[in-house]
């Protein structure tokens, strides 16, 4: 018994959307973490290790952005309510995002000063309850929640510099 098989090729193709990879703008909160901070000086090291390693471009607008990105979508999502404006003109594509394993690879000699630096956001008055809450994601056994927790500290701390430069 013989098959005969007929396709039909005269289709048009059709190709898929690509969504624009994010370029800017930029928030006011992270215009204020591009740049060294001038009151949270203690910050900068690990500020600018963390956006260098984050992504694989040297955009501030993606860098930045992912960091927000990487702390608004963890679990310690909600303690950041307030500090970011709209969520939906935070939903962009970053096409050079790094896998959460490498990042946290990369800065794992970092771990300590990332506590310390916790600490120091106790100074300032933030809750006991969300010092528990980042000193455990920084804890984690979780590369992903590691890398958040890293994501959340420097958040707080630029949110601290833009309050301090508008306040």
């Amino acid at each position: 018994m013989t098959f005969t098989w007929h396709f039909y090729t005269g289709e048009p193709v059709i190709h898929p959307v690509v969504r624009r990879c994010h370029r800017g703008p930029m928030t006011e909160l992270e215009v204020v973490m591009s740049v060294p901070f001038t009151h949270m000086t203690s910050f900068n090291t690990l500020r600018q290790r963390l956006l260098d390693d984050i992504v694989d471009t040297t955009l501030p607008a993606v860098q930045t952005r992912e960091v927000v990105l990487r702390s608004l979508n963890s679990l310690l999502g909600p303690m950041m309510a307030r500090l970011l404006p709209d969520k939906r003109e935070l939903q962009v594509l970053i096409c050079e995002k790094r896998n959460s394993v490498d990042i946290d690879s990369d800065l794992a000699s970092l771990s300590p000063f990332y506590l310390s630096a916790i600490r120091s956001l106790y100074g300032l008055g933030l809750p006991t309850q969300q010092i528990d809450l980042l000193e455990e994601a920084l804890k984690s056994h979780s590369p992903i929640m590691r890398v958040a927790g890293m994501c959340s500290v420097i958040l707080i701390a630029t949110f601290v510099e833009f309050d301090y430069h508008n306040g």
